[in-house]
């Protein structure tokens, strides 16, 4: 009897352990407030996944304690890869500082799908909170019958601030580098620095609106076969101030008939009489070997609707050999660019204003006097953006 007992006591308590131990290998673990400052900590990608696949989570604050490599989300769901953090029913309210760190290799996953949505697919679905501090760097996105964006879908009395994209974002439909839609929030010290491939491209947002975003840049290199705006398709009763956005420009090749027309705009398509761009560069290159310049000149302007512009907003096309450069109207309210000078195959037209202009582009003074941090914020090489201002700190496109 006593070595039956104990055979069975023993067999009980080996297989306790077994179940223990299963259980504890299936459970990821639950960020925890290790240093007591009301902020959650996220150390590991295990972490970040809960935070995503658990809604209760996303009225918390959050702080990243080091950079996270989240290249294992290719395997998640089924092949889908990352989960939005909040959505339109619960978005997400509290405060995730990222405290500088990054999360690298993002991977979404969705060209199987085959019916349209509206949301975009990104790393934050919807936000009313607050987010600073972030890089999320090599993102690989791609979908079939959806939008993505490298940010977050839609943000609302939302603040985002110093927060970073870099990587690649592919759709058939719209490919938006930051957030598709912004109300009446505050976007500041962020940047965009992807290739982005779709059918149409919004280099920074679709939507904004009553927002004000200042001090950002956009870099991306961009290959398209419909519509793109440097920036945003809608912008209304909002605020864009000292800006840079730059964009490499490659138009893929598409079966249409007649003539191909270059269809872009600086900065977006629609604007409202109440908004307000000022200081701004906007500075494209083009990549198109089999566009016809002579046959068909391209569109190139700043938006199709009256625009406010003040002073220092200013415009580069660079086609291969041929630049044109563009001068907004300083006091006015304009439709159309105003065209100060022509470069083409080094033959000037009014050599001295277009040269000096130039000049002044590349001249950091040109944009201290219009308010620009280059103590802190900006900075200026002859080397680097075609010796245009760009972030500190942040890697432009073709030197990642």
């Amino acid at each position: 009897m006593i070595k039956i007992y104990m055979k069975i006591t023993v067999f009980f308590i080996s297989n306790l352990l077994l179940c223990t131990v299963d259980l504890m290998s299936s459970t990821i673990p639950i960020p925890i407030d290790t240093d007591h400052d009301g902020y959650y900590n996220i150390s590991n990608i295990d972490e970040l996944r809960w935070i995503s696949e658990n809604d209760s989570s996303w009225s918390w604050n959050f702080e990243l304690d080091n950079d996270i490599d989240a290249s294992s989300t290719k395997y998640w769901n089924e092949g889908k890869g990352w989960s939005p953090i909040g959505n339109e029913e619960k978005p997400f309210t509290g405060i995730f500082d990222g405290k500088g760190y990054s999360i690298s290799k993002i991977y979404i996953n969705e060209k199987g799908q085959s019916h349209y949505s509206i949301y975009s697919l990104s790393f934050w679905g919807f936000v009313e909170g607050i987010v600073e501090n972030l890089s999320l760097s090599d993102i690989d996105y791609m979908v079939n019958q959806s939008i993505c964006s490298g940010f977050a879908h839609s943000i609302n009395n939302s603040t985002i601030t110093n927060c970073h994209i870099s990587g690649q974002l592919l759709s058939n439909l719209w490919c938006i580098g930051f957030i598709q839609n912004v109300t009446n929030s505050q976007i500041s010290h962020c940047s965009v620095n992807c290739e982005l491939v779709g059918s149409d491209i919004f280099s920074f947002s679709y939507t904004i609106d009553s927002s004000l975003v200042r001090n950002c840049m956009v870099d991306n290199n961009i290959v398209y076969r419909g519509y793109c705006t440097g920036f945003s398709a809608k912008f209304f009763n909002s605020r864009i101030s000292q800006s840079s956005i730059s964009n490499h420009i490659q138009l893929k090749k598409i079966k249409t008939e007649g003539l191909y027309t270059i269809g872009y705009y600086d900065f977006c398509e629609q604007v409202d009489i109440a908004s307000q761009v000022d200081n701004c560069s906007f500075h494209t290159k083009y990549d198109i070997p089999f566009y016809n310049f002579s046959q068909r000149p391209p569109q190139v302007h700043l938006a199709d609707e009256y625009v406010n512009v003040s002073k220092h907003c200013f415009g580069i096309h660079d086609f291969d050999n041929k630049k044109i450069i563009l001068g907004y109207y300083s006091s006015s309210y304009a439709k159309k660019v105003k065209k100060i000078g022509v470069v083409i195959n080094d033959k000037q037209e009014r050599l001295s204003s277009t040269q000096e202009f130039l000049n002044s582009l590349q001249t950091k003074q040109t944009y201290i006097d219009a308010g620009w941090d280059f103590e802190n914020i900006w900075d200026i090489d002859p080397n680097k953006n075609d010796g245009y201002p760009f972030l500190r700190n942040v890697p432009l496109f073709d030197e990642e």
